[in-house]
């Protein structure tokens, strides 16, 4: 493992804290839950395509699960670490406005 990639690793769980949190609206939450949950996918002993059954297909699903929680991971903690430099510690991108003009 690289040191860029240690440094990212550490941040993760501010990152998860505070876009939990509201503050920091890089990622989003849907995608932050959805990396979770092929996480959990990934070490769950329960498969949508069992290798028993067809193995190269089987290991097709789990490597395109795998590539998108690493990505989804790389990604965020990728723009939250550069805002961190930026901006300090405290570096929060502000919540959209949604409510109506004028």
């Amino acid at each position: 493992m690289d040191a860029r990639t240690a440094v990212r690793l550490r941040l993760l769980p501010a990152m998860v804290r505070d876009a939990a949190a509201g503050r920091w609206t890089g990622p989003g939450r849907r995608r932050l839950a959805a990396a979770a949950l092929g996480t959990v996918y990934l070490l769950s002993p329960v498969d949508a395509v069992p290798e028993l059954w067809t193995p190269l297909l089987g290991l097709v699903d789990d490597g395109l699960v795998a590539a998108f929680v690493a990505a989804s991971v790389r990604t965020a903690t990728q723009d939250y670490a550069r805002a961190r430099r930026e901006h300090g510690d405290q570096a929060r991108r502000p919540r959209p406005h949604r409510g109506r003009a004028g």
